[in-house]
């Protein structure tokens, strides 16, 4: 008999990563450009407030 070695292969692992560090760069490019609207309107705000 084989002994059943449990856990995760050095394959699936690295997968796992990639699909983690796709979906991270995704939503940090989504959550980026709002930031930015949010400068900008304040900026103009504070443009007519003076």
């Amino acid at each position: 008999m084989h002994p059943r070695f449990s856990g995760f292969t050095l394959i699936e692992l690295i997968v796992v990563m990639s699909v983690i560090g796709v979906l991270s760069s995704a939503i940090f490019s989504i959550i980026n450009p709002l930031e930015q609207f949010a400068r900008a309107r304040d900026t103009t705000k504070l443009s007519f407030t003076t």
